[in-house]
C-alpha cells in the first residue's frame, strides 16, 4: 500500500515537480492549495502519512498543523519556508506543534529524500542533482 503524501502548495512548479519525483509505488501524493482543503483532505483521508506544507506560500501552515493535531492520528509535518520568513517564535511554535522538519528554500530533492524520510521513485537519479 502506497504511503499517502499531502501537499499543501500553492506554486503549480513546486507541485509538478513534487509530485514527479515523490510520485510512485510507494507514495501517492495528494496537492492541495490552501489550508481548508487540506483540513478537507485530512479528514476525508484518514491514512494520509504525512503532510508537507510551503509555508512561504501565505498558507497558515502553523495554524493547519494546530488543527491537524487536535486528531489523535500520527502524522510527520514538514514545513517549507524561505530562511527570511520563518522567525525564531514561528520556529518554536513549529517545534511546540511537533513538526518533525523544518526545510528552507531553496529545497532540492536530496533535502526532500534525506531529511523527510520519503521513498524515492526508481528514476530518481534521471532528475540529476536535484536543483
Amino acid at each position: 500500500m502506497a504511503r499517502k503524501i499531502l501537499l499543501v502548495a500553492r506554486n503549480p512548479i513546486f507541485v509538478s515537480t513534487f509530485v514527479r519525483v515523490i510520485q510512485g509505488p510507494e507514495n501517492e501524493v495528494i496537492p492541495v492549495s490552501n489550508t481548508q482543503s487540506a483540513l478537507t483532505k485530512f479528514l476525508e483521508f484518514p491514512d494520509i502519512d504525512c503532510v508537507v506544507i510551503d509555508q512561504s506560500e501565505k498558507i497558515e501552515g502553523l495554524e493547519l498543523i494546530a488543527q491537524m493535531r487536535k486528531s489523535e492520528r500520527t502524522i510527520s509535518i514538514c514545513l517549507l519556508d524561505n530562511e527570511a520568513g520563518f522567525t525564531k517564535e514561528m520556529r518554536e511554535k513549529a517545534a511546540r506543534l511537533g513538526v518533525n522538519c523544518i526545510l528552507m528554500k531553496p529545497v532540492t530533492v536530496h533535502d526532500l529524500l534525506n531529511n523527510f524520510v520519503i521513498a524515492p521513485t526508481p528514476d530518481i537519479e534521471d532528475l540529476g542533482d536535484g536543483s
